[in-house]
C-alpha cells in the first residue's frame, strides 16, 4: 500500500487496516470503500468538495482499488463483517447503471466466506449508530482500535474508555443485541430479493459461530457471528439469540 496516495488524515487507520485481522464497519451514507466498484468510487471522489483535479482523483481512486486487496488476502486471511443502512442500497450514486453494479458486486462480495453483508431496514427507526459511521478493527497485535471520520476528518481510537468502549456499545446495541432494537437487519441483497421485504429470523442454535476477538474493555460482550442461506448472523456472545 503506498500511503502517499491517501489523504493525510486517512494514512493512520490505512496502515492498521492494511494488517488487520478483522473489522467491523458500520455507515449509513455510501457503500464502504473496501466494496466500492469503480465507477461508484469514482463517481463518489467527483462528489468530493471542494472539487480535486483529475490527476489527484486517478491517483485517490487507484489507491482505493488497491485497499479492496485486504479483502483477498490469504495469509492470513481477514474476517469482514459490514453493516450497512438500507437507504445507501436506493441512493444512485454515478447514476443507475453505477447503481446496479455497484449491487452486483455487494451480492458477489456476500457469498465470499470471510465477507458478511448486513443491511439495516431504514424501518428500524432511532439507534446508537446514527450518531456516525465507525470501524472496529483488530489489529495484527490483537488490539482493538476503533475509527470515526467526517468531513475529511478521520480519528483512530486506541483502548479508550469514551470513544472504542462506546463505538463498541453502539455496534452491540445495533447489531447484536436485537431484544434492544426490537427488530432484525436483514439480507436484502441476496439473489436480487425485493429491498423492503422483510426476512423472519430462522433458528440460530444449529449455527457455526465464530467469535471475534473484539470485547469492550469495560467488560462487554464479544460479538459472533455466523452464515447460513446466504444471510449473516450476529449476536451477543452472552446471549444465545441472534440477528440476521
Amino acid at each position: 500500500m503506498d500511503l502517499a496516495r491517501l489523504p493525510m488524515f486517512f494514512r493512520d487507520y490505512a496502515t492498521l487496516e492494511a494488517e488487520a485481522l478483522s473489522f467491523f464497519w458500520y455507515g449509513g451514507y455510501v457503500v464502504p470503500g473496501l466494496l466500492q466498484s469503480e465507477e461508484y468510487a469514482r463517481a463518489v471522489l467527483e462528489g468530493h468538495f471542494p472539487p480535486v483535479g483529475k490527476e489527484l482523483l486517478e491517483e485517490s481512486l487507484s489507491a482505493r482499488m488497491d485497499r479492496q486487496k485486504l479483502l483477498d488476502r490469504q495469509n492470513p486471511p481477514v474476517v469482514a463483517a459490514f453493516l450497512i443502512e438500507e437507504a445507501v442500497l436506493y441512493r444512485p450514486v454515478g447514476g443507475a447503471a453505477v447503481k446496479k453494479q455497484q449491487l452486483q458486486l455487494l451480492l458477489e462480495r456476500g457469498r465470499e466466506c470471510n465477507i458478511q453483508i448486513q443491511i439495516v431496514p431504514t424501518a428500524l427507526g432511532m439507534h446508537p449508530g446514527l450518531d456516525g459511521s465507525m470501524v472496529l478493527l483488530e489489529t495484527a497485535e490483537r488490539e482493538q482500535v476503533a475509527y470515526v471520520e467526517s468531513q475529511d476528518i478521520g480519528l483512530v481510537v486506541s483502548q479508550s474508555p469514551t470513544s472504542s468502549v462506546t463505538s463498541g456499545c453502539a455496534w452491540d446495541t445495533a447489531v447484536a443485541n436485537p431484544q434492544r432494537r426490537g427488530t432484525y437487519a436483514t439480507d436484502r441483497t441476496h439473489h436480487g430479493r425485493a429491498m423492503g421485504d422483510s426476512q423472519s429470523p430462522r433458528g440460530t442454535s444449529d449455527l457455526k459461530w465464530f467469535k471475534s476477538s473484539y470485547s469492550s474493555s469495560g467488560g462487554g460482550a464479544c460479538a459472533e457471528v455466523a452464515s447460513a442461506d446466504s444471510a449473516a448472523y450476529v449476536r451477543d456472545s452472552k446471549r444465545e439469540r441472534g440477528g440476521c
